[in-house]
Order: structure tokens, then C-alpha cells, then sequence
């Protein structure tokens, strides 16, 4: 997983030129509220899949102020996040508690805006999902092995919303922070789509 990715200095310029071809024509909190939507009604079907050991599926969505605080470890749920620029750009969608406003270049979120001249948006979306498999350290649980359907693994629903975004024809400057899995769109659709099938749900 992650090899047949580009390199750093590719994803870098990928991210450079989807923030030149997508501008910004309206204001910060329409398009938070715009990427917010999205990820609200991506998240809904999944809370008739299923849960993990008979569990069922919820998701708490958080509006953070990351320069008030900025660690929400003590959430209960598998943490995904969105992130944008001051201007409204995604970033970012990540999984676990990597959220934050780096500014070294050893972080290619980072790396982007600096190269833009850009800011990290103090404003994030965070969400806690309960009900699929706990990732323990080093990620150990995260991946599709041993599971009902894919939708209880973390990195299954990461890359689900990330894509989700992207079909909306919204950029992401990272876009392949969240591909865990090497899947052309119509691919991801096919795959994703024959579980809600299975279990009979709209989506």
C-alpha cells in the first residue's frame, strides 16, 4: 500500500496546480459549509451497514478550532479530518490524530501551502466513528482483513470520504493522502457500491 503513489516532489506540484485550476469564488465559511455537507451525507448510509462484532456504525462530525485546541485524543471513535487552506482549499482528509498546522516542509500538506504562500485554516472538520475495528498503535487494525464488509475498517471509510469530495468536483491539494487502496474512480464506485447493494441500502 502507498508504492504506486507519486513521489513527494510529484504530489507537491499535483497539489500546486489543482489549487490554480480550482479558484476560490466564494467565501471561507461557504465552502466549509459546502465540504461539510458533502461529509455528512457521504457518512449517512453508513449507519445502516452493519457495525463491527455486531456493533452499529455512528459518527460524531466536529467543528474545531484547532489554535484554541488542538488534541482531541480523548474523543471516543476512529478520528478522520479535513483540512483547508485560509482561503478554503482542502488540503487534506487524514485518518488518526495527524491533524494539526505543521509548517515544515516534511509534511506535504505543509509543503504545498508553503510553496503558495498560503495558511493553514485554523477552522477543521473532525470525525469520530464508532462501531468499526479499532486501530491500535502503528495502525495495526486499520486495513480490510478478517471483516464483515470493508466499511468497518478506518482506512476503507478515509478513503471513501476523500473520494466522496473529489466527485463533488472539489480539489484536494493532498489527494493522495487518503487513497490507501490503488483504485481508478469507477473502480472505487464499483466496489463500494456492490456493498450497499448487498446490504440493500441508497447511497
Amino acid at each position: 500500500m502507498g508504492t504506486w503513489k507519486p513521489n513527494r516532489e510529484e504530489r507537491v506540484k499535483i497539489g500546486i496546480e489543482a489549487f490554480k485550476n480550482h479558484p476560490i469564488d466564494k467565501s471561507f465559511n461557504e465552502y466549509y459549509l459546502e465540504v461539510r455537507k458533502h461529509v455528512e451525507t457521504c457518512l449517512k448510509p453508513l449507519s445502516e451497514l452493519p457495525g463491527y462484532e455486531s456493533s452499529n456504525i455512528e459518527y460524531h462530525i466536529l467543528d474545531v478550532d484547532l489554535s484554541k485546541q488542538k488534541d482531541f485524543t480523548a474523543k471516543v471513535g476512529e478520528c478522520i479530518f479535513v483540512q483547508f487552506t485560509e482561503d478554503g482549499h482542502v488540503v487534506v482528509i487524514g485518518a488518526g490524530h495527524d491533524y494539526g498546522m505543521p509548517t515544515s516542509n516534511k509534511y506535504i500538506g505543509a509543503n504545498i501551502i508553503n510553496k503558495l504562500g498560503n495558511k493553514w485554516s485554523k477552522n477543521a472538520i473532525l470525525i469520530f466513528i464508532t462501531g468499526i475495528r479499532q486501530v491500535g498503535s502503528r495502525g495495526k487494525g486499520s486495513g480490510i482483513g478478517g471483516l464483515e464488509h470493508k466499511f468497518q475498517s478506518r482506512n476503507i471509510i478515509e478513503m471513501y470520504i476523500g473520494e466522496y469530495i473529489l466527485k463533488q468536483g472539489i480539489a484536494i491539494l493532498d489527494k493522495y493522502s487518503h487513497k490507501n487502496y490503488k483504485r481508478t474512480p469507477d473502480e472505487w464506485d464499483d466496489e463500494t457500491g456492490k456493498i450497499f447493494n448487498y446490504y440493500n441500502i441508497n447511497n
